[in-house]
């Protein structure tokens, strides 16, 4: 199941998404379709934003449209960082079928550049809890705009029944994690935990989390871990996250993740932000350039595909 940018908690609904492997044979059949899409582009900003998600669906993008926002609810806030019922205020009421919100754990690290470490760990989370644990997990576009004092409104805005928050500390090659869940109808905390491994480990921490996680709401959690990759290639990869999809940027994350396919072949999850990433940059490209692009974008899906076929 994938993750929604508030798609079952906001009243938006999305169509199905279409799987990795259907994103060269689209882009060829509707050549035409795409270059005038790319004049509207340069001349409608707006149009881009429209794009964007048609294309996530195409490719099965797990997770939120980058212009997404949140739809307001008139409720009292929950902060997220709350360990027990007397620091939490009420939020939203109770649902049987739980709504999570995970927020971008906190940097505590020294170096403050360590935020796409933060912001990168958080955001595996939500795709192992979404796809792992078969849960609604709102998208990280939503989710990630609540940080510091504004933690303190993400329950309001975003309407769910739980919040998961928690802090990183980076030093070297070790990690410590804190994080908590808290439900927000009963105003309690129900599970917390701090985790410190050596960044070797980080892959079993993040399912250790969502295995507890799942147990606390009462869902099974299937573990799809990635091969362990060294550490400073996995740094590549987290920080291959655009945030405004500007082609300058999408080449520069574009480039960091095809290095990270070559030291780490088997890495299925960049394969397939790979392919992501090239689509999106197609629509930039020259005429002539297109049908190399095509190409390169069905070949980097077809190997995400292979290395994990239950990803689509």
């Amino acid at each position: 199941m994938a993750a929604t940018d508030g798609a079952a908690t906001c009243g938006i609904a999305f169509p199905d998404m279409a799987s990795l492997g259907d994103i060269g044979q689209w882009i060829t059949e509707n050549e035409s379709l795409l270059s005038g899409m790319a004049a509207m582009i340069a001349l409608v900003g707006v149009t881009l934003s429209v794009l964007g998600m048609g294309m996530r669906r195409l490719i099965g993008r797990r997770g939120s449209p980058p212009h997404a926002q949140p739809a307001p609810v008139h409720r009292e806030s929950l902060p997220a960082t709350a360990r027990s019922s007397s620091d939490v205020p009420p939020a939203s009421a109770a649902t049987s079928d739980p709504i999570l919100a995970v927020l971008a754990f906190d940097n505590q690290s020294s170096d403050p550049e360590m935020q796409f470490f933060s912001d990168g760990v958080s955001e595996e989370i939500i795709q192992r809890l979404a796809r792992g644990a078969k849960l609604k997990v709102i998208g990280r576009t939503s989710s990630f705009q609540f940080r510091g004092e504004r933690k303190a409104e993400a329950a309001q805005s975003l309407d769910c029944s739980h919040v998961l928050d928690g802090s990183i500390r980076r030093s070297g090659e070790r990690v410590r994690i804190s994080a908590q869940l808290v439900e927000a109808s009963s105003r309690t905390t129900l599970w917390s935990d701090r985790y410190d491994r050596g960044l070797e480990d980080l892959f079993a921490v993040q399912d250790e989390i969502s295995e507890s996680i799942a147990e606390a709401l009462d869902r099974t959690f299937s573990s799809f871990s990635t091969r362990a990759v060294d550490p400073s290639v996995y740094d590549l990869y987290l920080r291959a996250q655009p945030r405004s999809y500007a082609p300058d940027e999408l080449r520069t994350h574009i480039g960091l993740l095809e290095v990270v396919t070559q030291r780490a072949p088997q890495f299925a999850e960049a394969w397939g932000r790979l392919a992501y990433l090239r689509a999106w940059l197609h629509f930039y490209q020259p005429f002539v350039d297109r049908p190399a692009s095509t190409a390169r974008v069905a070949e980097e899906a077809s190997r995400a595909l292979a290395l994990d076929p239950d990803n689509t």
